[in-house]
């Protein structure tokens, strides 16, 4: 009976040591698996600074288009303002080159 006690006991300590190392196992894993998800949180902290980046970036391109946009705006108004200026020196001048014309044929009447 003593040797079927050892037996039994022996039996237990040996399952019992295979819960333990089957527990340590699973110990390793949960912290193997605590490191990932650590990592995976500092990669997307990375992600959502960059994404931040980029959103600010967008941002200030948008700003600066609508910028461009406006000048570009100023220019044609100023080119068309020009233009029209130009077009009223012409007429200007082509009165005046007509005005300067009749004069010197109204003075070729008071040669001597």
């Amino acid at each position: 009976m003593l040797g079927q006690m050892q037996n039994s006991a022996s039996y237990a300590v040996n399952s019992m040591g295979g819960a333990v190392r089957e527990v340590e196992v699973g110990v390793e894993n949960a912290q193997r698996a605590g490191r990932s998800i650590q990592e995976i949180k500092e990669g997307s902290g990375t992600v959502v600074g960059s994404v931040e980046e980029i959103s600010e970036a967008v941002r200030e391109q948008s700003a600066a288009t609508t910028s461009i946009s406006q000048r570009i705006e100023q220019i044609a108004q100023m080119t068309e303002r020009n233009t029209t200026a130009v077009e009223s020196t012409a007429e200007a001048v082509n009165r005046m080159s007509a005005m300067s014309q009749e004069i010197v044929e109204a003075l070729k009447a008071y040669k001597v």
